[in-house]
């Protein structure tokens, strides 16, 4: 069975005449405010480190990520997402702020002081949407910001800027 797309709830009645139009016409509307994403156009290459602390929050977000088309290896605090990052290369990290023994504000900076060539988008993932949270990550050297409850939507936009944006300090959000 091939999934030509997906939705993401709440679903509009709009976004489900869009998606079943385009797959029965073969044609698939692939702006953000349609809700749709095909999924033949996602890029499978990313290698993506999840550094959570929560193991039902690490188990949703892999299903998230699995569902848009993705894997992901886990870390469970910021201590061992910088080992994890000695024994291989990522192209992304989405960072928990909060975690014990190290915090993701600290391990974003550790990844930009000792691999500043390596371009590893950071993305934080907190539960604190607080005014100057966003920027306090972003001066921390993370290239954007997803807030919890994460959407799926709202995820795959964000790896999906991680493909586009060349540089480990283009901002992403």
């Amino acid at each position: 069975m091939k999934i030509s797309a997906f939705l993401t709830r709440p679903i509009k009645p709009s976004q489900l005449y869009d998606a079943m139009l385009g797959i029965f016409s073969g044609l698939l509307p692939a702006s953000p405010a349609s809700g749709i994403r095909p999924l033949r156009h996602m890029d499978h290459h990313l290698r993506v480190l999840l550094a959570e602390d929560n193991v039902v929050n690490q188990k949703v977000a892999l299903r998230m990520l699995k569902k848009i088309g993705y894997r992901a290896d886990v870390a469970a605090n910021g201590l061992e997402a910088l080992q994890a990052l000695e024994r291989q290369h990522y192209d992304v990290v989405l960072m928990d702020v909060q975690m014990p023994e190290m915090d993701g504000l600290e391990a974003a900076r550790i990844i930009r002081d000792r691999w500043p060539e390596r371009g590893t988008k950071i993305i934080a993932i907190t539960a604190y949407a607080l005014e100057g949270d966003r920027e306090r990550c972003l001066g921390a050297g993370m290239d954007g910001y997803v807030s919890k409850p994460v959407q799926i939507q709202e995820l795959a936009e964000a790896l999906g800027r991680c493909r586009s944006v060349d540089g480990p300090s283009s901002e992403l959000s």
